[in-house]
């Protein structure tokens, strides 16, 4: 299994998980960069932020996002192979900022009955269990990233400070 040690290379590599056939490297790049935005460290950034909150809620918010790039991937497996380009190119860097910050999904061209297909439920369920499992590296170097104390011992010292761990690594690295 693949792990990946920045979430730059975590977020390229669930992209590329929408170069389906007939979306080339070269377009596929492009699409990327479109607007002079890299739609790679703009999601990654705002993965990261996610670092401050607590585990349910940016599960929540990183399940949207996966399973937004899921939906989007098996929208586009539905469009003729000559026009899946073309659909890739609607799907702008905001439109998966926005499934991160709100925690909801972009189901694309997918209606409601084809997600409750058990067949589309259980490919879900494994793509999301994948991909977690891929991010845990990238998720583990965030979160050491501006880690202050070790997180065994963090919340008892916290505690012993009248304040909590979050608190106190947010209030020392304005210093």
């Amino acid at each position: 299994m693949t792990s990946f040690t920045t979430m730059e290379d975590a977020v390229h590599a669930i992209l590329e998980e929408l170069k389906v056939e007939g979306i080339d490297e070269q377009n596929f790049n492009a699409w990327l960069a479109v607007n002079q935005q890299n739609k790679v460290e703009m999601i990654a950034q705002a993965l990261r932020r996610l670092k401050d909150l607590d585990t349910r809620t940016r599960t929540k918010k990183t399940d949207a996002f996966l399973s937004s790039v899921f939906w989007l991937k098996e929208t586009l497996l539905l469009e003729p192979t000559s026009l899946r380009m073309a659909y890739l190119r609607t799907a702008h860097v905001d439109s998966f900022l926005s499934t991160i910050r709100n925690a909801t999904v972009s189901h694309y061209n997918f209606t409601h009955a084809m997600r409750q297909d058990e067949e589309a439920k259980a490919k879900l369920l494994r793509f999301l269990a994948d991909w977690k499992k891929k991010m845990l590296r990238a998720w583990y170097a965030v979160f050491e990233e501006r880690s202050l104390v070790k997180p065994s011992i963090g919340r008892r010292v916290a505690l012993m400070h009248g304040t909590t761990k979050q608190r106190w690594e947010r209030q020392a690295r304005a210093f």
